[in-house]
């Protein structure tokens, strides 16, 4: 299983073009499921620490505030309409 996710993480590393430090680093947007969240985490899991932990902290972060932001959309869809503002 292990040999599978090395090959699986070397054939994804190749998609996406090196570049150098003068060069612009590129941003990717990427859609995935809860379940392959937590794939991803566990997968990080097995790297040391000081590689994972930066890009754990960059995903938690980037998962917190989505997840603020669904909930703050949802309270505001809940509120009844009220054109005459706050009497």
């Amino acid at each position: 299983m292990k040999h599978r996710f090395t090959a699986t993480a070397l054939f994804l590393a190749s998609l996406i073009p090196h570049t150098s430090q003068a060069q612009q680093v590129e941003v990717y947007t990427l859609t995935v499921t809860t379940p392959e969240v937590v794939t991803i985490g566990q997968a990080l899991g097995e790297l040391p620490y000081k590689t994972a932990a930066p890009l754990l902290n960059k995903l938690n972060e980037q998962i917190t505030k989505q997840n603020a932001d669904k909930a703050k959309a949802r309270e505001l869809e809940e509120k009844p309409n009220n054109p005459e503002g706050n009497k």
